[in-house]
């Protein structure tokens, strides 16, 4: 699905208002602004996401079995395009240019997972 039409969603569930409510109450030179903010202070699944690895990778870090290299990114949820687990049916359903980026963030990923 559309990133920015499920930013929208957010915003819109934030707001209590219907989805096309949003474009109305927030004009389109405000939607950067409100894109930082979530980034910075996210909110929903994203922010106990969040809380959730930082606290996983800290009980981790005291159990001294963390690698050097590893964040509390690693430890939250991702969806299967970022986490390059794509089935090949999934694969097959993005157009070209998502293809030929998911393919390279594959070959970074294997090169950093090689040292190569």
């Amino acid at each position: 699905m559309d990133p920015e039409l499920l930013f929208r969603v957010r915003l819109a569930a934030m707001f209590g208002c219907p989805i096309w409510q949003v474009g109305e109450l927030v004009p389109a030179s405000e939607l950067p602004i409100w894109r930082a903010f979530y980034n910075r202070e996210p909110w929903g699944f994203e922010a106990n996401d969040m809380l959730s690895s930082k606290n996983a990778y800290h009980h981790a870090l005291t159990s001294g079995r963390v690698q050097p290299g590893v964040t509390y990114h690693d430890f939250m949820f991702t969806d299967p395009y970022e986490s390059l687990s794509l089935t090949t049916e999934q694969y097959e359903s993005l157009d070209e240019d998502e293809q030929l980026a998911y393919a390279r963030r594959q070959v970074a990923a294997a090169k950093k997972a090689t040292g190569s």
